[in-house]
C-alpha cells in the first residue's frame, strides 16, 4: 500500500543516498503504486525505475 506519506518518504530517502554519492536504482514497483505514484504526482528524476530486481541486478553489474 502505497500513501503520500510512503512515497514522501521513498523520495527522501533516495535523495538522501545521492547526497552520501550512492546511485538510486528503483525496481519492481507494481502496477497499482506506479499508478499511486502518478497520481500523487511524486517527482522520481534522478532516480532509475526498473520493471524486475533482475533487471536491476543486471543494471547495477553493467555500471
Amino acid at each position: 500500500m502505497m500513501d503520500a506519506e510512503v512515497a514522501r518518504a521513498l523520495v527522501q530517502a533516495a535523495r538522501a543516498s545521492r547526497l552520501v554519492g550512492a546511485r538510486v536504482v528503483l525496481t519492481g514497483i507494481s502496477p497499482e503504486v506506479a499508478q499511486t505514484l502518478v497520481t500523487l504526482d511524486v517527482d522520481l528524476s534522478g532516480i532509475t525505475t526498473l520493471a524486475t530486481l533482475a533487471s536491476g541486478i543486471a543494471f547495477a553489474l553493467r555500471e
